[in-house]
């Protein structure tokens, strides 16, 4: 009986063996690529929140492609209600607690300078779409910008003046960080470059009336007026400037022309200029220009997706995502377990990025951070549409903040 016993124990153990040899081979598990970001998703830079609709399109398509070497991509989005303070709170937290491979800053200038000492301090990427010139000066070992920063746009406003013999501007900024940037740079940049400054007021950025400092700039007598904002308060000192009668050329910078405003104040906004970027005028680029095409199929993608046009924040949010997937496939991190090493890999892949995204075109290297390649663009409203003027080059040689010289070239 024990013999029966054992032989019976014997063939069980064989049977166990062989349907364990038969059975399907479990799935590979690898974790997630945990991307973050930051956007003003509410408060008073509130439309610039659709990065974030642009930056999660970018995620559902590398996904559905299959994802990075193998692994998807998690977004993790926090709404910073247009607050530095809570840049920092939130940014923190997806560092700390979220354990993500990069921050991506969206929106104003302010919170990417205020992440800015954090991410390097914690060895972390850290994508700033708003570009001041701080988030560049050393050390940014962790620190890389996305679009242009204030010296490379004042030098596309020198140039556009430059060109059409502007000599005298009237300022109007907002008291936010890019107005205030403005402001700060301009008076180094203007005179180097043969423009006299006649007057520079400053207004608020949810302020509703612009008339005392546009009347006062209107005496100042400018053949140009540069209106520095990315609110509402912009555009509606745009019209102000009309009812007003100040009949010279008013320059704008490109976020005032997002689909929102003009929706809601073309009028106002009818004939600015403003220097854009190749995405916002794609269909100006030759046919066979890679972000041409790009953009083309981005745009009939997304607005089948979301029925309705891309904005330049979708845009800088998809883009946004482009760059950090080149990043992670030139970093080729097959393990997480080390989230530090994880994170260097992706610094050191950061600098390899080279490609055209649907905005932009990028380059970075170990020696430039400031990954946006020249040229851009003038562009104005015509009939409430985005009208391509003329294509501009700019090269700024830049020495913070008294000492900067700048080239400008046409």
């Amino acid at each position: 009986m024990r013999k029966l016993w054992s032989i019976g124990v014997v063939v069980l153990l064989v049977i166990a063996i062989l349907l364990a040899g038969c059975a399907p081979e479990a799935a590979p598990t690898t974790a997630p690529y945990k991307i973050g970001m930051i956007a003003h998703l509410s408060g008073y830079a509130s439309a610039m929140r659709y990065s974030r609709d642009g930056f999660l399109y970018s995620v559902e398509k590398v996904n559905e492609d299959g994802g990075i070497n193998g692994h998807s991509v998690e977004p993790i989005v926090y709404d910073d209600a247009s607050d530095t303070t809570t840049t920092v709170l939130v940014g923190k937290k997806l560092i700390d607690e979220d354990k993500v491979l990069a921050v991506i800053v969206a929106g104003l200038e302010a919170p990417a300078s205020a992440m800015k000492p954090i991410c390097e301090q914690a060895g972390v990427t850290m994508l700033s779409q708003g570009a001041p010139l701080d988030v560049l000066r050393a050390p940014a070992n962790w620190s890389f910008t996305q679009v242009s920063y204030e010296a490379w746009t004042i030098a596309q406003f020198c140039g556009f003046c430059k060109k059409r013999g502007l000599t005298k501007a009237a300022i109007l900024y907002s008291d936010d960080e890019l107005g205030l940037a403005y402001a700060t740079y301009l008076p180094f940049a203007a005179p180097k470059e043969g423009i006299e400054l006649v007057d520079m007021e400053k207004f608020g950025s949810v302020d509703v009336d612009m008339i005392p400092q546009l009347t006062k700039a209107k005496r100042a007598n400018p053949d140009v007026l540069m209106i520095s904002s990315v609110t509402a308060a912009g555009v509606i000192a745009c019209g102000q400037a009309k009812d007003l009668k100040i009949d010279v050329p008013t320059y704008v910078i490109t976020p005032l022309l997002e689909p929102d405003f003009l929706r809601a104040m073309p009028e106002a906004l009818e004939g600015v200029y403003a220097y854009g970027n190749k995405g916002d005028i794609w269909w100006a680029l030759p046919e066979d220009n890679p972000l041409r095409k790009n953009a083309e199929s981005f745009e009939a993608n997304f607005t089948k997706k979301y029925g309705r046009e891309s904005s330049l924040m979708d845009r800088f949010g998809y883009d946004e995502g482009l760059i950090i997937f080149e990043a992670l496939r030139h970093a080729n991190i097959a393990d997480l377990a080390n989230l530090n090493e994880a994170r260097a890999k992706l610094r050191d892949g950061m600098e390899e990025v080279d490609f055209a995204g649907v905005q932009n075109v990028y380059k970075y290297t170990p020696q430039n951070h400031a990954g946006l390649v020249s040229p851009d663009a003038i562009e104005t409203i015509k009939n409430s549409q985005r009208t391509f003027v003329e294509w501009i080059y700019c090269e700024n040689y830049v020495h913070y903040p008294e000492g900067w010289e700048l080239l400008v070239g046409s």
